[in-house]
C-alpha cells in the first residue's frame, strides 16, 4: 500500500489541548492511492497544514499496516520526528530529503538490517528500533551524531556486532535488553568488593554488579544510561577492574 497523507486537526482528534500545536504536527493515515489527492486537499484546506511543513509526523499502528517506506516520505523536508512504529515494514529506505530528521521511530516492524540511513546521518540523534529482527549492526557506524539508540528485543547475539557501537562517539543512552547477547548474561553477577556492613544486605550499595552492565560499560565507557538506568560510578570502577576486553 502507498502512504496517504492526511492532516488531522485538534477538533478531529477530540483533543482541544493540542490545537495550538497543530501547525507543527501531522497525523498520517493509511489509505488507497486513489483517495490520496482528494484527502490531502480537503484536510489541507481545513487545517492549513502540508506534509512538507510538519515537524512531527506520526504513522504508527496503521490499519492495514504499512509494508513499505515509499517515496512519499521524501517530501517531509522539515520533519524532526518521524514515527513508523507498529507496522509491517521490512526495509528502511526512501528518507532522502528528510533534511531535518532528528528522531526516527521504527519499533515493532519486521526490519532485518540497519541500512539507507546515511542520508540522515548528519541530523539523526535518536533511533528507536526495538522489537525487530536485526542480527547485525553493519551500517550503524555511519550515524556519528547518534545520541540515543533503543534497540531492545532484536536478535543480536555476538559481541563483535555489538562492538560496532564503539564507532558512535556521541552515544549516551542505549536500550539493548532482550537481545540474545544480553539474555546470555542476565543471571550473571560480579561480586561487589566494597560492601558496607553498616547497611542492609539489600541496600543498593551492597548489591553485586550485573555482569552484563559491566561488559557493556567497559566497551562503551562514554555511555551514561543503559537499559533505562543511569550508569553509576561504582559500576564504572568495577568495569575497569575486569581488565581489557578480550577478542570477540
Amino acid at each position: 500500500y502507498p502512504l496517504c497523507a492526511l492532516a488531522v486537526s485538534a477538533l478531529d482528534l477530540g483533543c482541544h489541548s493540542v490545537k495550538k500545536r497543530c501547525s507543527k504536527y501531522l497525523f498520517i493515515y493509511h489509505g488507497q492511492s486513489h483517495n490520496h489527492q482528494r484527502r490531502t486537499q480537503s484536510m489541507g484546506t481545513k487545517t492549513g497544514l502540508v506534509a512538507a511543513e510538519a515537524e512531527v509526523v506520526l504513522l504508527y499502528g496503521q490499519l492495514p499496516p504499512i509494508e513499505k517506506m515509499d517515496p512519499t516520505l521524501q517530501t517531509l523536508k522539515k520533519c524532526k520526528h518521524l514515527s513508523l512504529s507498529t507496522n509491517s515494514i521490512e526495509k528502511i529506505g526512501n528518507i532522502t530529503g528528510c533534511d531535518s530528521l532528528e528522531i526516527l521511530s521504527l519499533g515493532r516492524n519486521q526490519i532485518k538490517k540497519i541500512e539507507n540511513l546515511e542520508q540522515v546521518a548528519d541530523t539523526l540523534r535518536q533511533l528507536w528500533i526495538s522489537y525487530n529482527n536485526i542480527e547485525k549492526l553493519v551500517g550503524i557506524e555511519r550515524l556519528k551524531k547518534l545520541q540515543i539508540l533503543y534497540m531492545s528485543n532484536n536478535k543480536v547475539d555476538k559481541w563483535n556486532e555489538f562492538e560496532r557501537l564503539k564507532e558512535l562517539p556521541e552515544l549516551e543512552d542505549l536500550l539493548f535488553i532482550g537481545n540474545p547477547l544480553e539474555v546470555s548474561y542476565r543471571d550473571q553477577t560480579v561480586p561487589n568488593p566494597n560492601k558496607d556492613p553498616s547497611l542492609p544486605p539489600t541496600a543498593k550499595a551492597n548489591l553485586d554488579f550485573k555482569r552484563w552492565r559491566l561488559e557493556v560499560i567497559r566497551r562503551l565507557p562514554s555511555l551514561k544510561r543503559l537499559d533505562g538506568e543511569p550508569i553509576e560510578e561504582a559500576e564504572r570502577e568495577a568495569a575497569r577492574s575486569l581488565g581489557e576486553v578480550s577478542a570477540s
